[in-house]
């Protein structure tokens, strides 16, 4: 749920671009505020059509909204996560997808008269079990609405030709070989559409297919390491040619006072 945050100490911290970043996040976290925290995965989930963004970008907006205190880290079985204080999603149903920071009691209903916080929780996480359950037996999909994709790749297919046009602009790997780690990355992620699933694989692909070549070039000139390598090179080579030279040159001589 947005609320009215215009006058907030904390937000009015953030760059306009971390509030962006913000806003976008509150569209992906489950229902109590957790999300993942993974570059590549806020990356893509939020930033689906905007290829100009990098990782980098996204680390430092979300250092900025843990410096705010709009965002806590914390981590579960040394898997890192992401968490929005007092979230306080009202629904009658609410889904935990991912693991709650230790500690945290929440009540997604309104009170229940006696009965405890600890006995609520208790009784939330048995029945987000079981609704896990009934829902299937793998959480491994992706969703559009209420649609449950359990295969991307015909999706994907559908605009094959754009996706190796892409491929071969700008050399990448096969970009089939990729969707299942797109895919593992994405699992119970709501997407709004086809259009959109494409969008967010296509700028994947652009960002993590490159080809590793011995030879790498930054604005069209080798950058500073492959410099040095070819300098040290040149060096090494001048060395053995002015030993091999001279030392021609002596034999040449020796050989010429010989026959004198």
């Amino acid at each position: 749920m947005i609320r009215d945050w215009t006058g907030s100490a904390k937000i009015n911290k953030l760059s306009a671009h971390a509030e962006r970043f913000f806003t976008r996040l509150i569209m992906k976290v489950d229902d109590f505020g957790n999300y993942p925290e993974s570059l590549k995965l806020l990356n893509g989930s939020l930033f689906p059509d905007h290829d100009d963004i990098k990782e980098s970008s996204i680390s430092k907006w979300l250092k900025e909204c843990v410096d705010a205190g709009v965002i806590e880290r914390y981590s579960v079985e040394d898997k890192k996560y992401i968490h929005i204080p007092n979230f306080g999603q009202r629904l009658d149903k609410s889904k935990a997808k991912y693991p709650k920071p230790e500690g945290t009691v929440r009540e997604s209903s309104g009170k229940v008269p006696g009965k405890k916080p600890a006995e609520l929780e208790l009784e939330r996480e048995l029945e987000i079990e079981k609704e896990l359950e009934v829902e299937t037996g793998s959480e491994n999909y992706i969703t559009i609405g209420e649609r449950k994709i359990f295969d991307v790749l015909p999706i994907l297919e559908v605009k094959e030709a754009a996706l190796n046009a892409r491929q071969k602009e700008h050399s990448l790997r096969s970009w089939k070989d990729m969707v299942p780690e797109w895919f593992r990355m994405n699992v119970q992620i709501d997407f709004n559409d086809e259009q959109h699933i494409f969008n967010s694989f296509s700028k994947y692909i652009i960002n993590n297919g490159k080809i590793k070549n011995e030879t790498s070039y930054v604005n069209g000139s080798p950058n500073k390491k492959q410099q040095h390598s070819r300098k040290l090179a040149e060096t090494v080579v001048k060395t053995y040619s002015d030993v091999f030279n001279g030392g021609q040159d002596g034999r040449s001589d020796e050989a010429s006072s010989v026959d004198d």
